[in-house]
């Protein structure tokens, strides 16, 4: 099957059709003709981009988002009875000869009904923490994950690691059911208010126990495993957690090309696109 061929001049556009000549040449006529800034509209794709966004890409029916935030303490919801983890904090104090612990745990927490399942409030100091948002407003689709790293984004090499996170599956993906019931809305706003509001949704949610593949990854690092450790840390040795070791996802190059494959993400094709404008 031959090519179609677009000829695309200062003021027009050309769609030509391919044909045989009589002496079994191949040549072009004319089909039909278009205002060139009446093709280029179909591309323009101008959008303002979320705060802090350091990647961002076009597919053919999707568009891709990562935003990256610098550490910084915030407020964590958290639905849960005490228990072992109380006990488990008095022996981490007890081994590293923390004098306070018991002290700072009384301060931020009331001991009664220590095994009363309740929404606690821990203050936590985060690393750097990435955001993956896919979305496709026509399908109101939408599909966010969330990774932490020691420092800023390199390059495509660059690795992400474990979000040390309740409530989300193993591979990365954060609850988002809360904004998705507002999906009216929330499909109707534009992309940086859309992913403005899931982030804020997202660190006013409450967490709890349903799931925990991300917390048991820390099993054997108790800085993340532990939220009354990490809240101990983060106000008297934030240092402490900015150089913990991390549990390894995979590359930012790998997670992008598993991506693609599990939602069948594919380049804009721009020939396409020209051919059907004609």
């Amino acid at each position: 099957m031959l090519d179609m061929q677009v000829v695309i001049e200062r003021s027009y556009a050309t769609l030509k059709k391919p044909y045989r000549t009589k002496s079994g040449n191949i040549s072009y006529r004319s089909h039909r003709v278009i205002k060139t800034k009446d093709l280029f509209k179909n591309f323009d794709s101008d959008i303002i981009l979320p705060q802090n966004t350091r990647y961002y890409k076009k597919f053919e029916n999707y568009d891709f988002f990562i935003t990256e935030y610098p550490p910084q303490i915030k407020s964590l919801y958290m639905q849960m009875n005490m228990g072992t983890k109380w006990y488990s904090y008095l022996n981490w104090c007890k081994r590293y000869g923390i004098k306070n612990g018991e002290k700072h745990f009384k301060e931020r927490f009331s001991i009664k009904d220590i095994n009363k399942r309740e929404v606690r409030i821990f203050q936590l100091l985060f690393p750097y923490t990435i955001f993956c948002f896919l979305i496709r407003p026509s399908e109101n689709l939408l599909d966010a994950r969330v990774f932490i790293r020691k420092r800023p984004l390199e390059n495509m090499e660059s690795s992400l690691y474990t979000a040390p996170f309740y409530n989300i599956d193993n591979n990365q993906r954060i609850c988002i059911y809360g904004a998705l019931t507002q999906r009216n809305i929330l499909f109707k706003m534009p992309y940086a208010d859309m992913i403005n509001s899931i982030y804020g949704q997202f660190w006013s949610s409450v967490f709890n126990h349903d799931y925990d593949y991300n917390i048991r990854s820390y099993r054997y690092q108790q800085t993340f495993n532990n939220y009354f450790v990490w809240d101990y840390l983060s106000k008297y040795n934030p240092f402490k957690i900015l150089n913990s070791k991390y549990v390894k996802y995979d590359s930012l190059r790998n997670f992008m090309a598993s991506y693609r494959e599990r939602t069948s993400l594919t380049n804009i094709d721009y020939m396409s696109r020209m051919y059907k404008m004609f």
